[in-house]
Order: C-alpha cells, then sequence, then structure tokens
C-alpha cells in the first residue's frame, strides 16, 4: 500500500438530473418546386420497379409477397416520420424499421446547407444526414409513392391522420431509392478478395458472409434465411452456418459459391445474391491475420518469476495459441481450447499468442514481473499456416467470428456453456478485421462487444486496427534522410490527414463500451538507423501505422494512445517519394516481447514488433496493475475486494484518467492549420484523449488527491459526488486543476441512429470558478461516447469559503430509448485535485481529513 492511496468519495446525495440545453443545427431547404423537380426522377424509379416486378422474388421466392428495401435519407430530423411509419404498419404489418444512419460528412450545396444564428449560409459546417432504411411490400410502397404524388401537386395537401411525417420527410428528403448492389457490395473488400483468391486456378468456390437484413419476426427470419440458402444450393454452392443473435439485430449465412458466380458478381451482373432484397451486405470471410518472419533472437539477461499465481483469472485473452511453457509464461496462462486450435500449431508458429501474453502479464521490460499476479485466460481463436519461412496467424474462415466470439464469451460466464473463468472482467481483443474499417454502420461485432460488456460487466480492451502501409513523403529518399524530425514529423501529421479516409477504425475498434487502443510511436529500445534504413519521425506521437477517426455518432475513438512500437523505414525503389517499413523481428527499435521457440537454460528466445496489438496489450498489463491497486484500497476502506460487479467500469475509468494531449495538439494544430471555435473537436479524431499517465493515476502525492466514486444510475436520476477543499484562495495565485473521468457501460438500440440506449455524463454543479476553463478536450465530444475526460485548470484569486467542495454531478438519460427507465447503468468515477508543488500547499490530507468525516460510500 502506498503511502498516499487513492480515496474512496463519501456517499452521494440524489439530485435532480441537469437539463440539457441546446439544438439541432439551422438548415437551408429548396423550395416545393425544387424539391419536385430533384425527387420527381427518383420517385418515377420506385415506380418502374414496382410495376416490373423484382427477378428476385419472381424467380427465388415465388409465393411470398414482394418487399422492396428503401432508404430515405434527409437533413436534419424530419419530425413524426417515425409515426407516420408506424401508422403504415398498422395497416400493412409487414412494413418495418430496417435501420437509421447518419452521415455528417457532406458538403453544403444550393439546394442544401447549413446556416449560423444569423441564417446566413456556413460552408465551415457540414451537412449531416439521416439514413431511414424500411421494408415494405407492394401495397405499402404504393401508398408512399401516392402520398408522394399528393404533395408533387399540391404543397399544401393534407396528409392523412398520422401520415403527416411523411410531408416532413418529402421536405427535408436528400435522397430516396432502393437499397441495391451498390450498397450491398461498395465498401465490403468482397470483390478484392474475390479477385485475389480466383487467381488460384484450382480453387472451385470462394466463400462469403451473407448478413441479412434483420426481421423481427421469428418466422419471416426463417422464411428469408430459407430462400437464400436455396439461391445458394441452386447456383452450386453450399451452406457451412447460420446465425442469429436478436439482441444486436445480427442474422448471416456463412457460405461458399462457384467460382464462376462469383465472377458475375464481380462484374457487377444482376444474380440473384447481388438483388435479393432481403440481404445487406455481401462481404469476405477474411477475418484477422497476423505474420512473422519467424525470426527472432536469444537473451541470457536474468528474468524473475512470480512468487504467488492467483490461480483466479481476471484477464481473459482472445488471440492465437501461446507457447504456455515458455520461461517467461510458465504457470501463468490457463489456456482453454474446446475447438483444438493449438493442435493446429509447431512450437515455432506461436507467435502472436506468446507476445501478447508476455506484454500482458510482464508489460515492456520482459525481465521484470509483480511477486503476486493473477493467471491469464487464453482461448485460441487462430490458426497457423507457414510459407516462406513466415508464420501467417489467421481466424479461420469456416465460421463466423461473431459466432465464436459470442461462443467464448457466454463460456466464461454461464454455466450451461462451461462457466470456466466467471471472474474474469477484461477481454484484451488485439485483433483488427481486414476490410471492416468503419464509416458510419458499426460492424455486427462491435455490437456484440457492446452488448456483451453491458449483459455481463466486463470490460473489452480492443486494438485500433494497423495500416502498415507505404507511405508517401512526396520527396527523394536521401533528402527525406537529411531532414530534422520536426521536417519529418509535419510530412508524416500531413500523410495521416490526407489518407484519413483509408486510416479508419478496424472492427471491432468502434465498439462504443470498449476501450479502443491506438499507438504511440514509441518503445523503451533505442538503435540508431544504419546504411539505407531511415528514422521516420519523432519519438512519441501518434503512430502513422495506426488507426484513426471517430466511432459511432462522432464518439471519440480511440480513446487512449499506448506505446505500440518504431520502427525504420527504406526507400520503395518502385515509387518514388515513397518509404517502406523494415522487416526484421531481431533489430531494435520495437516493441521487445517474448517469441516462441526451444529455450536452454535461462536463454529465452524474444522479437520486435510493432502495431496497435502490443499497444493493447501493453494497456491490459496497465489494467492488471489498476486491480491490484484498486483491490487494496477496497479492502482497507470497505473490508472486502473490489466489487466484481464494477471492476469493468471502474479499471476503465482509471486507465483513461491520466490521459493528456501531451503537446500533440498544438503540434497538429500547426501543420494542419487547425483553429477556430471547432479545433478541439476536429483534433479528437487524430488524438483521441491522448496517452494516459497510468503510474501517476496509481498512488497521490502531498499537492494532488484523487478520489473513485462508483454504483449504479437509472434513467432520469443524479447523484453528487463532493471533494471538499478546505484551501483559502483569495490571497494570491495558486495554480490548481482538476482532472474528471466518467466511464459507463450502456445497452444499446441497434437499428437506432442513436444506438446508445442510455446516455451518463457529469456535470460541475459548484466550483467552476475555483477550477476555472476546460483545456484540451471538446465540451461536446467528450459526451457522444461512455467515457467521459475532462481537464479544468485555473491560477485566479477566488473567494472561496474553507467548508465549501467542488461538486460533481452524474446524470443519467434516455437516449436511443425512454424505454425502461428503471435500467441500472453502471458507473465508475474519479477523480483529481491537485496544486502545482510550487505553490507549497499539502492538498491530500487535508482532503483526505474531511472525506473521512462523511459516510463511507455505498452504490446506489
Amino acid at each position: 500500500m502506498p503511502e498516499r492511496p487513492l480515496v474512496l468519495f463519501a456517499a452521494p446525495t440524489v439530485a435532480d438530473k441537469e437539463r440539457r440545453y441546446g439544438g439541432a443545427p439551422k438548415y437551408y431547404f429548396p423550395s416545393h418546386s425544387r424539391q419536385v423537380s430533384r425527387l420527381t426522377p427518383q420517385f418515377n424509379v420506385l415506380q418502374n420497379t414496382m410495376n416490373s416486378g423484382s427477378i428476385y422474388f419472381t424467380n427465388y421466392a415465388t409465393g411470398v409477397d414482394p418487399e422492396y428495401t428503401l432508404v430515405f435519407e434527409t437533413v436534419g430530423d424530419p419530425h413524426d416520420f417515425y409515426k407516420a411509419v408506424d401508422k403504415l404498419k398498422e395497416t400493412y404489418p409487414t412494413v418495418e424499421w430496417l435501420m437509421e444512419l447518419s452521415d455528417s460528412n457532406l458538403d453544403n450545396s444550393d439546394d442544401f446547407y447549413v446556416m449560423n444564428s444569423q441564417s446566413v449560409r456556413d460552408d465551415s459546417k457540414k451537412l449531416t444526414t439521416k439514413l431511414f432504411c424500411i421494408m415494405t411490400n407492394q401495397v405499402a410502397l404504393s401508398e408512399i409513392i401516392s402520398l408522394w404524388k399528393h404533395y408533387q401537386t399540391d404543397e399544401n395537401f393534407k396528409f392523412p391522420r398520422g401520415m403527416t411525417g411523411f410531408k416532413q420527410l418529402f421536405r427535408t428528403l436528400y435522397d430516396v431509392h432502393k437499397w441495391g448492389i451498390q450498397e450491398r457490395l461498395e465498401d465490403t473488400g468482397l470483390t478484392e478478395i474475390w479477385k485475389e483468391e480466383l487467381q488460384d486456378a484450382s480453387l472451385e468456390k470462394v466463400k462469403v458472409q451473407i448478413e441479412l437484413f434483420f426481421r423481427s419476426s421469428i418466422s419471416k427470419r426463417q422464411e428469408v434465411e430459407d430462400n437464400i440458402k436455396n439461391i445458394v444450393i441452386q447456383v452450386g454452392g453450399e451452406i457451412f452456418s447460420c446465425s442469429v443473435i436478436p439482441e444486436i439485430e445480427y442474422h448471416a449465412i456463412l457460405a461458399a459459391v462457384p467460382r464462376e458466380y462469383a465472377q458475375k458478381i464481380i462484374d457487377r451482373e444482376e444474380v440473384a445474391l447481388v438483388i435479393a432484397e432481403p440481404i445487406m451486405f455481401l462481404k469476405p470471410c477474411v477475418q484477422a491475420i497476423f505474420s512473422s518472419d519467424n525470426n527472432n533472437f536469444s537473451d541470457s539477461n536474468s528474468f524473475s518469476v512470480p512468487t504467488n499465481v492467483i490461480e483466479d483469472p481476471i484477464i481473459a485473452m482472445f488471440d492465437g495459441a501461446p507457447q504456455a511453457n515458455h520461461p517467461l509464461l510458465k504457470g501463468m496462462l490457463t489456456v482453454d481450447d474446446p475447438d483444438g486450435f493449438e493442435s493446429f500449431y509447431e512450437v515455432r508458429e506461436r507467435v502472436h499468442g506468446t507476445s501478447m501474453a508476455s506484454l500482458i502479464l510482464r508489460g515492456q521490460d520482459m525481465s521484470t514481473i509483480e511477486e503476486k499476479i493473477r493467471k491469464v485466460y487464453v482461448r485460441p481463436i487462430m490458426k497457423p499456416e507457414t510459407w516462406n519461412n513466415k508464420v501467417m496467424e489467421y481466424i479461420p474462415d469456416d465460421f463466423l467470428l461473431v459466432d465464436k466470439i459470442h461462443e467464448a464469451v457466454r463460456r466464461l460466464f454461464e454455466p450451461e456453456a462451461g462457466q470456466v473463468a466467471s471472474n474474469v472482467r477484461i477481454i484484451n481483443l488485439s485483433i483488427g478485421i481486414r476490410y471492416r474499417e468503419f464509416y458510419n454502420i458499426i460492424s455486427p461485432l462491435a455490437r456484440l462487444l457492446d452488448w456483451l460488456s453491458y449483459k455481463y460487466r466486463v470490460l473489452f480492451i480492443v486494438s485500433a486496427g494497423n495500416h502498415p502501409d507505404e507511405i508517401e513523403t512526396g520527396i527523394d529518399f536521401n533528402n527525406f534522410k537529411n531532414l530534422s524530425d520536426e521536417e519529418k514529423d509535419s510530412i508524416i501529421i500531413k500523410f495521416i490527414d490526407q489518407d484519413i479516409r483509408n486510416k479508419r477504425l478496424l472492427s471491432p475498434a468502434e465498439s462504443m463500451n470498449a476501450l479502443t487502443v491506438g499507438a504511440i510511436f514509441a518503445d523503451n529500445n533505442d538503435e540508431n538507423p544504419i546504411g539505407s534504413l531511415a528514422k521516420l519521425c519523432s519519438d512519441n506521437i501518434p503512430a502513422v501505422y495506426s488507426s484513426f477517426g471517430s466511432g459511432i455518432n462522432n464518439a471519440i475513438k480511440p480513446d487512449i494512445f499506448f506505446p505500440g512500437g518504431r520502427n525504420f523505414v527504406h526507400e520503395d525503389y518502385m515509387h518514388r517519394g515513397m518509404v517502406k517499413w523494415r522487416e526484421s523481428s531481431t533489430r531494435a527499435p520495437g516493441i521487445s516481447s517474448a517469441a516462441p521457440g526451444l529455450t536452454m537454460g535461462a536463454i529465452v528466445n524474444k522479437a520486435f514488433s510493432f502495431g496497435t496489438s502490443d499497444a493493447t496489450a501493453l494497456v491490459t498489463n496497465k489494467a492488471q496493475e489498476c486491480y491490484a491497486v484498486l483491490d487494496e484500497i477496497f479492502m482497507k476502506e470497505t473490508g472486502m475486494g473490489v466489487p466484481n460487479e464494477y471492476v469493468a467500469v471502474l479499471i476503465k475509468a482509471m486507465l483513461a484518467h491520466g490521459a493528456s494531449w501531451n503537446g500533440w495538439d498544438k503540434m497538429f494544430q500547426g501543420v494542419l492549420n487547425i483553429s477556430g471555435t471547432n479545433a478541439k473537436n476536429a483534433l479528437h479524431r487524430y488524438l483521441g484523449y491522448g496517452e494516459p499517465d497510468v503510474d501517476k493515476v496509481k498512488e497521490c502525492t502531498k499537492e494532488q488527491v484523487t478520489l473513485i466514486g462508483f454504483g449504479d444510475i437509472a434513467q432520469d436520476k443524479a447523484f453528487i459526488y463532493s471533494i471538499p477543499i478546505p484551501i483559502e484562495f483569495h490571497e494570491k495565485r495558486l495554480k490548481r486543476k482538476l482532472t474528471v473521468t466518467l466511464a459507463y457501460l450502456s445497452p444499446i438500440h441497434p437499428s437506432s441512429i442513436k444506438y446508445r440506449e442510455k446516455q451518463v455524463w457529469m456535470t460541475i454543479n459548484n466550483g467552476n470558478s475555483l477550477i476555472g476553463s476546460r483545456v484540451e478536450y471538446d465540451y461536446h465530444a467528450v459526451q457522444r461516447g461512455t467515457l467521459q475526460h475532462e481537464i479544468f485548470e485555473n491560477n485566479s484569486i477566488e473567494v472561496w469559503d474553507i467548508d465549501e467542495s467542488i461538486e460533481l454531478k452524474i446524470n443519467c438519460r434516455g437516449c436511443a430509448s425512454e424505454n425502461n427507465p428503471e435500467m441500472l447503468i453502471p458507473y465508475a468515477l474519479f477523480a483529481t485535485f491537485e496544486m502545482a508543488p510550487d505553490c507549497g500547499v499539502e492538498v491530500y490530507q487535508k482532503v483526505v481529513t474531511k472525506v473521512q468525516t462523511k459516510n463511507a460510500i455505498k452504490t446506489m
């Protein structure tokens, strides 16, 4: 126990929920005549489609009432449209909401544009469109077209009772069309993967994941599934498995089709699978691949081993099979392999799992380890393949990954599934799915993690994903080598910005409840480039190979960045002005970790690597340390260990609590010329919340105190936590800082545009003048996800009563839904108040004494 441990808040008081202010942006919409001119051709296409009938229903779904998947894209929110569709459903029960999406990346046009508070066009802001996807039958579609025709001829047409939402829809409509071939194939990577696979002339069939629109009716789901399976069988394909998970609205079929049929799809021929109305996406079966040059180096330095290994794990790792008897891992892993994947591995092929396990257990310094540790549970989900001395580890394509992760998590917790490690509260998932870049549709795997997080109160720590592609410098390689680090940084930051569309998060990194980890170009293994190699940029900045962007509804993602390793680059001789990464796992720099192989005595095998997987494993290592710290605190203050049901949110908050941009904001603003009121919001897509100093959060100092709150909160409720500050600020300037981190796990509404079922957020209820202004982060951006992290600083003279407290209010409201108001949302709150050391003010003992006079914390 440190001299000054973290402290539990006194019990919070119940309060009224904070009111939320602000409204939707103001938009300019086209006139009625302009809308008629714009949209009439699109409605005519729908009319012609209906008149000509559907080839799919004529040839492959005979006897079934034809259905049409309609997409309405609007600018702003068409009021009462939901009610109008619900009214339509009363008459036509097969009408069904399928999904809603949002896109905030469209430029203003003469027809639609954003207006400022003076109702003047504002081209500095993007249009936000909402996409509504509904399934209709032929009669319902006919009625929608009829309503359009009435509106087309008379702007003041009186819509039938309950249907006026369609008038608002037509006024704000940006586009209307039928879900088609483009949506089913675009950005899925299917055609690219199939083109690669079909180069193998011996391959008779190629695999495909057929993702279906989720239907609420069990009988309808079965009818749709049977029809699609029949198509596959009729064209000479085969079915491997089907999956339905209603809680995340997931319905998929794993199949294979003949190469000739696949070529028709590549050529955009209108074959049944690409015109079938029930199909949302056709996706490739490539899931996650890790490659290694299978080289390592021997290290004869001594290393420590734990003296107390607790059998009951709190951390799980879903990854490749590790070398469990490696000297750096021996006796510290519980490998559970119900699929028998280990039998496919030779020792030398156990690269990724061995590396990740060693980083989780030992961190960057492989030679040391805590004396008391808990075993790590390992579930292999990969198989190996060696080719030209390169080891490839991959998630097999003979099962649906969503199914496998679902089954693996259930096996941890559910008695009927095995309940093999029910105290696990942190799951490391250092994978990123190729061709599953996040844009505005959250992936099934991310939805699964979000649902499982809330259901089992478990924290997934997920890698943002790697993009280790060639880097464009735009100049001759020798000239690049001779640039200063600052000049190189400018080139790299501009490259990240220009290529950010291709550096988006890889599934499941967009998961709302997960802690998503990006990589920093840093490690603790220094080396100088020699010969044809060059240093790429400065150390300790966001790594160019990492993923960037944002999550669902522009939530901050990646949440944090952590050292992922460095590497040198060399000239791309085929492309002037481009550089490529060096391929070597035996030479620094990079993250050093255990490597598989036979060992003799004290000699162990290690290798260097770089990537977001390494960063994620290192964060999970810190999670293990945080758990030990929290357990001690709770034992000291409550006589019991950290409550199992709050471990996930407590560690999520603790890992992020020490985060800061560390000057990255000034660097990116300067290079990219980012300024203005929206600057902080713009920076989040590159920087997340920054790099956390986790070690700083593990204990307090004389000038700093950290308090911990936790509990459950229901919709429309609020709690106030108090930080007593018995210090006078009226005589001289005293520099002070308040850092607040709120983490929670929300249930999800998969088909809603808002997605997050409930929102929990923190406001300052008292002490605003004392703590001063926000620094670094955007006030609106921090509330879009399930992790709110804020920093306040001030040094002004203030009149402050020594009996006053800074009050932090935790609020909860319905977000995607007002249903189930009694639903409890687990949350954790970390708050650190600190004074600059040169102020000479001892904060810790004064605050702790005040807190200890109040009631001990209790969950609400």
